[in-house]
């Protein structure tokens, strides 16, 4: 049977991919129980209409380990396929950190995103407007993070990474290119990236 959780009483289908060479072993039990712990935290928090819909915004999560393939381009760090409401979270970069409120606001920072496209029906087209909407994105992430109990230091870190565009850039720049519309020809497009780094380093 397949896996899936209750995330605010929706149900999101959880699946798993090993890709090439992958560096570590994908331990479902083990990802299985850190997100259970993470939705049980979201479901257990006092949320605005708005961040509610964010959330239940997500229509697949998928943990991957190694170079995995999606929609024709190559992808091994995590990503959210906008369109698609699908969020590829690397496993070994969810491991590494198991503070479960870390972990359920990046997720919002990716639910985000699909909440961003839905609203344009479009990808960002230039880096202004990639930048534009990581800023955005972050700046959502850290009203849900005070929400969730998280440390101040992983706050502030978030704080001061959404203001340097330099280390925006630069982490925009690491993304993976892939491009979901259906309607339109396929080019690659740079989706914003899953979080911020400095959320995995937190403890």
């Amino acid at each position: 049977m397949p896996e899936q959780v209750t995330l605010l009483d929706n149900l999101v289908p959880v699946d798993f991919l090993v890709g090439q060479n992958p560096p570590y072993a994908l331990d479902k039990a083990a990802l299985m129980q850190g997100l259970q712990e993470v939705v049980a935290l979201i479901n257990a928090t006092a949320w605005t209409p708005e961040q509610r819909d964010t959330y239940r915004a997500i229509r697949k999560i998928v943990f991957f380990e190694g170079l995995i393939e999606v929609n024709g381009y190559q992808l091994d760090r995590p990503c959210c396929d906008e369109d698609d409401r699908i969020f590829y979270w690397e496993a070994n970069e969810f491991m590494a950190n198991t503070d479960r409120a870390v972990r359920a606001h990046t997720l919002f920072h990716d639910c985000f995103h699909v909440i961003q496209y839905w609203r344009r029906q479009t990808f960002a087209q230039s880096e202004n407007e990639r930048v534009a909407r990581e800023v955005e994105a972050i700046d959502q992430q850290i009203e849900v993070a005070k929400r969730l109990g998280t440390y101040p230091a992983s706050i502030a870190f978030l704080e001061a990474f959404k203001s340097d565009q330099s280390r925006l850039e630069a982490r925009l720049a690491e993304g993976v290119r892939m491009h979901h519309d259906k309607d339109a020809v396929r080019s690659p497009v740079l989706l914003a990236d899953a979080g911020a780094p400095g959320d995995h380093t937190q403890g």
